[in-house]
Parts: structure tokens; C-alpha cells; sequence
């Protein structure tokens, strides 16, 4: 678990850019993606949390229910990376 979020998200962001994503982040208060991360024909919505525990299945199906969904449909690949440890799905 990092102290700052903000800046344990900023560097999500950041990571992501140098691997070539273009990056934008949602309005205030968007529920499902706190990042979404664009490369070529791939969208991906990104989660980001600052949990200390090991992410389990609920948190998994957390996002490919999102991805699901109508708000989510436009993403074709979901990322969530915690303070703990990071799934691509």
C-alpha cells in the first residue's frame, strides 16, 4: 500500500506512456476505469487501487464486469494494477 495514490496512479500513467499508450483519464467520479490507455486498435481501461492485500476474484470480476457492460464495451482489454500486484485481463 503506497501513501500517495495520486502519485502511485501518476505513475501508472507514466509507465504506461513510455510503453507507447496514449493516456487520458475519465471525468471526476466515473465508475469501472480510472485510466484509459489507447495503442493502436487497443483501449484499455485501467484500475488502479491501493490495496495492500493480493487481489482475488471478486476484484477480477469487478472489471470483466465492466468490460461488459455498455460504458465498458468500447474497451476491448482491462488492466487492474494495485499497490500489491497488477492483472492483465
Amino acid at each position: 500500500m503506497t501513501e500517495n495514490f495520486q502519485k502511485f496512479e501518476k505513475v501508472v500513467a507514466e509507465s504506461l506512456e513510455n510503453r507507447g499508450w496514449h493516456i487520458s483519464f475519465p471525468p471526476a467520479n466515473t465508475k469501472g476505469y480510472d485510466i484509459e490507455a489507447v495503442r493502436g486498435e487497443t483501449r484499455m481501461a485501467v484500475q488502479v487501487k491501493n490495496w495492500k492485500k493480493n487481489v482475488g476474484t471478486p476484484q477480477v470480476k469487478q472489471l470483466t464486469d465492466f468490460l461488459c457492460i455498455p460504458m465498458g464495451k468500447r474497451f476491448n482489454c482491462g488492466l487492474l494494477v494495485t499497490s500489491s500486484q497488477p492483472i492483465f485481463i
